[in-house]
């Protein structure tokens, strides 16, 4: 909420509100102390009139009196000069508004605190995350390159085996030609051998006949 007279932050329970234009002042904007403030009934506050209500022609920067309107109201009351005096934004900075002032400085340093060191954690986690990631990455890539060269050795050596093994058969249909033709030379020479035993056998009961 702002002060109608310095235009400031106010807090409501150190201000008097004015019940014809709705707008709240500083005790102090209105030139009374905490004591003077404290005094007031609650009949007077709640009549209460802001000095630019209760004669409209006059400007703010002017001293303004504002009437009581309530019939039996204390003499203290009656001796509070209750008029706005604003010369200057800055002329209004009372002990009240320097303190609102620092506090809220302060509210706002602590929120610029807040947000350094929640930007410093989103850094550090974004950084772990990043870390993580890359050792992740790291990890499974190395693990990949490994499952790779396992897999290209393995496909190495069944190369060569299966060379091994074509030359394997290789040899052996060599092996197999070798012996059928061995078996058909000696399948040929048998059958030579047959014939000449033949012939002798013949030429032999050939002579025994003439005999």
């Amino acid at each position: 909420m702002i002060c109608g007279g310095c235009r400031l932050l106010l807090n409501t329970d150190c201000s008097l509100h004015c019940h014809t234009c709705d707008i709240n002042y500083h005790y102090e904007c209105l030139n009374i102390n905490k004591e003077q403030f404290v005094s007031l009934s609650k009949e007077f506050r709640s009549s209460w009139t802001c000095p630019a209500c209760v004669n409209v022609t006059r400007r703010i920067k002017t001293n303004l009196s504002t009437p009581v309107r309530h019939n039996q109201v204390p003499s203290m009351e009656q001796s509070m000069d209750l008029s706005c005096e604003i010369l200057n934004k800055s002329d209004a900075h009372t002990p009240s508004d320097s303190v609102s002032i620092e506090k809220f400085n302060e509210l706002l340093n602590n929120i610029n605190l807040w947000r350094n060191d929640m930007k410093s954690n989103i850094m550090s986690i974004r950084d772990e995350i990043k870390n993580d990631m890359n050792t992740n990455f790291m990890s499974i890539r190395e693990e990949i390159k490994n499952t790779l060269s396992d897999i290209q050795s393995e496909i190495k050596s069944l190369r060569e085996e299966h060379a091994t093994l074509r030359q394997n058969v290789s040899n052996i249909n060599i092996e197999l030609t070798s012996i059928q033709n061995s078996i058909q030379f000696q399948s040929d020479e048998h059958g030579t051998l047959k014939q000449r035993v033949d012939e002798i056998a013949r030429v032999a009961s050939e002579q025994t006949d003439k005999c």
